[in-house]
């Protein structure tokens, strides 16, 4: 609130982005658009290109579950401005955007292409945090091409990344998923382990939602057994 009295100015234009992005982690997506609104009007004012490009990211994932058509195209407008100003983290890190949002949308070969792309200039700025991403994205695709082993594999490189960050929610999720990928492939031990670690690791971070579907993984390995 004390922001709306303030001169636009890059901080109030940094702040704004901050703000959407936990809005958009914590799954409410309208404050996070029009969070992400506020942090495009500053940065248009202030004529920052980076920032502009930003509010793109912003924008995009605040439409995201709203409007995919225009998240999607926010996305490619985003990694367009990254691209032109020279910036490969960001161009990295819209690609991986751009990855999730062609999975959502069932563009499957477009997806992985997106993902394949943000992986190489993620490894180049060792950020592991969207590499983890990237392999998770992939590993995912696999999955759903009906590559069960391949999936795994690459879900085995997801955790490996999401480990160096210690990020304990990502590494909760990835082991669900794996749990049915190896549940694919008849691995009914190996599924379970996962499945239970993932329960393990859900509780530690205080996710009953994670819990509770890790535990629908678990009915799933006791009816196939």
């Amino acid at each position: 609130e004390a922001s709306d009295n303030m001169t636009a100015s890059l901080g109030k234009s940094k702040a704004f982005q901050g703000y959407s992005v936990a809005y958009w982690m914590l799954g409410d997506y309208e404050k996070c658009l029009e969070l992400g609104k506020l942090h495009a009007n500053v940065a248009i004012e202030i004529g920052d290109e980076l920032e502009i490009a930003k509010s793109k990211i912003s924008l995009l994932t605040g439409y995201m579950f709203i409007d995919f058509e225009k998240a999607k195209q926010y996305s490619i407008e985003a990694t367009e401005e990254f691209t032109r100003i020279g910036h490969e983290y960001w161009t990295g890190l819209s690609l991986w955007f751009q990855g999730n949002i062609y999975l959502i949308g069932g563009e499957l070969e477009i997806a992985k292409q997106r993902f394949t792309s943000s992986l190489e200039l993620t490894k180049v700025h060792g950020d592991n945090q969207h590499a983890g991403g990237s392999f998770g994205g992939l590993a995912m695709i696999e999955f759903l091409m009906g590559n069960f082993t391949k999936s795994i594999e690459l879900y085995e490189k997801s955790i490996e990344r999401y480990k160096m960050v210690d990020d304990i929610a990502e590494i909760a999720r990835i082991l669900s998923e794996m749990s049915w990928a190896y549940l694919a492939v008849k691995n009914t031990e190996s599924a379970r382990i996962h499945a239970l670690d993932s329960i393990e690791v859900y509780q530690k971070v205080g996710s009953p939602r994670g819990v509770g579907l890790s535990m629908i993984g678990l009915a799933a390995i006791e009816a196939e057994e």
